[in-house]
């Protein structure tokens, strides 16, 4: 199995790792620097064009698309997010759009992208209005997170710094959005990240309360169905979520303090039950994915990625200082 990992730029870190792991252990393969503070990667379809948020070398927030080919990264284009670092990026359904999440200033960026991802030019720029409850996180928007809702075209957008989830509806002939709606999450919830179980539920992660949330659309509304914390008894005062993956039947959300997966079981109604935890050995695993054998855990503070089985047992370890985010290939 190979995987790609982005890191923020400490001492040591690689930037983009392509990394893999045989026969039980992990290696890096191969890494770029083109980018400083790569903090989040997805790939196309046809696994040949990786997409990355980050900073060039002058400090500017910058969208980047690479060619990649076995152990081969090649930038092809990059265009300014409008501010500092971006922390999430999704493309829509022809791959022909992307848009990335901005969350120092709380603005999403829209780009057009051309078919083989040797240009992209930012076309877009919406920034949100607000605050929420927490006084030092919530002092203004943050978007955190971007994704579309299953075979729709519209987009929903994580705000952290308001409490809201804000809906928007692409163009598809240029991918530019219209604000749809706007979902509210309990005060002081910070979201984070969400995952679709279809296109009428999904579930959210609240970073500032160590929550996740289960809504569902009822009658047209997004409905509010579930509010359960993530975190073990015990008192994990600076504990935040980071990410949420949802396999099959179980659900997974990420606490960093607490350090381990919050698990879930979903019923056939997606109503939720809490199915224990599985730690990380790493300190705060910012992003996680689910493998055949388990999870593989990126640990920022730790600078790790961990092989961790379903069981909780520590089956291997990579050093990748800075380690944020993980791209199965």
């Amino acid at each position: 199995m190979r995987f790609y990992v982005g890191t923020y730029s400490v001492p040591g870190s690689p930037g983009i790792a392509l990394c893999e792991m045989k026969d039980g252990r992990m290696t890096q393969l191969a890494n770029t620097e083109a980018l400083r503070n790569p903090t989040y990667v997805i790939l196309d379809r046809a696994r040949q064009h990786l997409f990355a948020v980050g900073l060039d070398r002058e400090a500017n927030g910058v969208a980047a698309c690479f060619a990649v080919d076995d152990k081969q990264f090649e930038l092809l284009a990059t265009a300014p997010t409008g501010e500092g670092n971006a922390c999430h990026l999704a493309l829509d359904q022809v791959e022909r759009t992307l848009y990335t999440a901005n969350y120092p200033k709380g603005n999403l960026a829209v780009f057009s992208v051309d078919a083989g991802g040797a240009a992209m030019e930012r076309i877009q720029l919406i920034s949100h209005q607000g605050s929420g409850a927490h006084p030092t996180r919530q002092e203004r928007p943050h978007v955190h997170h971007c994704a579309f809702r299953p075979g729709t075209d519209e987009l929903f957008v994580c705000d952290l710094g308001i409490d809201r989830i804000v809906t928007y509806t692409a163009d598809p002939t240029n991918g530019k959005v219209t604000q749809k709606s706007m979902i509210p999450a309990p005060g002081g919830t910070g979201p984070r990240h969400l995952v679709f179980r279809d296109a009428n539920s999904f579930y959210l992660a609240g970073e500032l309360n160590s929550t996740v949330l289960a809504y569902a659309l009822e009658k047209g509304e997004w409905v509010l169905k579930q509010v359960l914390s993530t975190l073990p008894e015990g008192d994990y005062p600076d504990s935040t979520t980071a990410a949420i993956r949802l396999s099959g039947n179980k659900l997974y959300v990420s606490n960093r303090g607490a350090d381990n997966l919050a698990a879930f079981d979903v019923d056939q109604a997606g109503v939720l039950t809490p199915a224990g935890h599985i730690p990380c050995h790493g300190q705060s695993p910012r992003d996680f994915v689910v493998t055949d054998f388990g999870f593989l855990c990126a640990n920022q503070i730790s600078g790790t990625v961990t092989v961790v089985a379903p069981d909780g047992t520590l089956l291997g370890t990579l050093a990748v200082p800075g380690a944020v985010c993980i791209c199965p290939m």
